[in-house]
């Protein structure tokens, strides 16, 4: 837990110290606004994680469908294991 500065009367208050409460307060301004910056930036990163997830689960069911319509055995199996690994790798 932090504790609180000295307060100062504000009739003590010289303009040097004024102005360096202004100056703190434009920092922490400025780490607000970073900071928010940041957390819109991973915000849209993560809806574009998301959507590229589903794109590949997408790509996975409809290997799964060439995997049913497929004459040869091989390729049937090869469209099943490459659906399964990709659903194995994006398993949360």
């Amino acid at each position: 837990m932090t504790t609180q500065p000295e307060r100062i009367p504000l009739d003590d208050l010289t303009s040097d110290a004024l102005d360096a409460l202004y100056d703190d307060r434009d920092a922490a301004l400025k780490a607000v606004e970073y900071f928010d910056a940041q957390s819109k930036r991973r915000g849209v990163r993560v809806r574009e994680l998301e959507a590229a997830r589903n794109r590949t689960l997408g790509l996975a069911d409809r290997l799964e469908e060439f995997a049913e319509n497929a004459l040869r055995t091989d390729d049937r199996e090869l469209y099943t294991a490459i659906a399964t690994d990709l659903r194995t790798r994006l398993a949360p």
